[in-house]
């Protein structure tokens, strides 16, 4: 998952995708 951070940060919906997944 930090992994997937790092690689488009500064995507707000990346972020709320990564954010879902962690909740999962």
């Amino acid at each position: 998952m930090v992994r997937d951070l790092h690689l488009c940060p500064f995507l707000s919906r990346c972020h709320q995708v990564i954010t879902m997944l962690n909740s999962m």
